[in-house]
């Protein structure tokens, strides 16, 4: 048949007509003897077929669903990482750090005397002065006493100076900005050159959900 189609069209290309050669009743005859002798052959061989289309609910949720499997697979542990390598990224920074001090006091000496007051005033508390006229005027004044007519020596302090313990400096200090972390991985088994299909699978949950009807191509016998 496909030379009788290719003779056919070279004739046309040349621009002969088919007529001049008497090939009309020719072809004609021939085509009809090769579709009587293809139709038998399919009728033979029971290769007569139709093919029909019809919807099917896939869910979005696979647990809803049938995978049929075409090629089966081989079983391998797969190496799955969970979390990648990590590398470390930082930066320098110039840093000042100040002088570390701390204050000592000064200390100084004094002489003060304390004036105490009879009994029916005990009301008013002893008094120090650090003159010994006042004391003296203070306990005229009030029948007092001088307790320490010589006097004690106090020692107070007089200032503070500061004691530097370290002093200020600046210095380059490396600062990051993200730490370095090792990849974690896990193995898993894992189904390596499986081949197949999602079919519909519970009926009950046909168009319920999240999901999409595709047209799946059926082919069956003529009879069918």
């Amino acid at each position: 048949m496909r030379y009788l189609w290719i003779l056919t069209i070279i004739l046309s290309l040349t621009g002969v007509s088919p007529d001049s050669f008497s090939l009309v009743s020719y072809m004609k005859d021939i085509i009809h003897r090769e579709l009587e002798k293809t139709g038998a052959e399919l009728h033979h061989e029971g290769t007569m077929t139709s093919v029909t289309t019809r919807n099917m609910w896939i869910s979005e949720n696979e647990e809803n669903n049938l995978w049929v499997i075409d090629v089966q697979g081989t079983p391998k542990e797969v190496y799955i990482v969970d979390s990648p390598e990590r590398k470390e990224i930082s930066h320098y920074e110039r840093v000042h750090h100040e002088a570390v001090t701390h204050q000592e006091p000064v200390y100084g000496e004094r002489r003060y005397w304390t004036v105490t007051f009879p009994a029916y005033s005990s009301v008013v508390a002893p008094e120090t002065y650090y003159s010994y006229d006042e004391a003296l005027s203070a306990a005229g004044a009030r029948d007092g006493n001088i307790v320490n007519p010589a006097g004690d020596i106090e020692r107070y302090i007089v200032s503070y100076n500061t004691v530097v313990d370290r002093e200020a400096y600046d210095e380059t200090v490396k600062v990051i900005d993200q730490y370095a972390r090792a990849e974690v991985g896990h193995y898993e088994t894992k189904i390596l050159g499986e081949i197949g299909h999602w079919e519909q699978g519970n009926e009950e949950l046909v168009g319920i959900g999240e999901g999409q009807y595709i047209s799946k191509m059926i082919r069956g016998g003529a009879e069918e």
